[in-house]
């Protein structure tokens, strides 16, 4: 399992909108940072919050252009996580 977590570096949760999957994702960061094995040491949550800081979130997906640069921000600031 210990081997597992350290090829596992990314998590992504899916689904719809307003059913909780940045509660969810909050929840997970709090109990892997607090787990005795100390095996997580950071947890970096990306979602609309995160890359449309300027924007609501309605905002961010008010137009099929606006939904595309939301994602392709999104998609862009988890690789820079990752790497």
């Amino acid at each position: 399992l210990y081997k597992l977590l350290e090829k596992m570096p990314c998590l992504v949760l899916t689904g719809h909108p307003c059913v909780g999957k940045t509660d969810f994702a909050k929840k997970l960061k709090e109990r892997a940072l607090e787990h005795k094995s100390n095996l997580i040491s950071s947890v970096i949550i990306v979602n609309e919050e995160l890359v449309c800081v300027d924007r609501t979130k309605a905002e961010c997906y008010a137009t099929s252009f606006e939904e595309k640069s939301t994602r392709s921000s999104i998609k862009a600031k988890i690789d820079r996580s990752l790497s």
